[in-house]
């Protein structure tokens, strides 16, 4: 399910409209074969040779990320929030307050 909620984050994050449609096609795609009733899932979507995305959570509400990971968080089917993120933040369930992590990080 798409809320809201996800497509604005998508486009605050992504500031190409034909990627921003790309990854909500791949996010949509993903979530429908690996969310699950009951369970919390977070989704490795696309990845970028350098570092991307739109906003972080400044005090400001300025800044730049410097993920290279799309990710999303799935909870009990329905896509809640998608983030970029770095390869060197931890990423374990714990972290990402999720039950499974879906997809591969290749660390450096």
């Amino acid at each position: 399910m798409i809320t809201a909620h996800i497509l604005e984050r998508i486009s605050q994050r992504v500031t190409d409209n034909h990627v921003a449609n790309m990854i909500l096609a791949t996010a949509v795609d993903k979530a429908a074969r690996y969310g699950m009733r009951g369970t919390d899932v977070a989704i490795i979507v696309g990845r970028t040779a350098t570092p991307n995305g739109t906003l972080t959570y400044c005090a400001d509400g300025t800044g730049e990320s410097n993920g290279t990971l799309f990710v999303i968080i799935v909870r009990d089917t329905r896509i809640v929030t998608a983030m970029w993120r770095r390869e060197a933040q931890p990423w374990t369930t714990a972290a990402l307050r999720v039950d499974k992590i879906i997809g591969r990080v290749s660390r450096v």
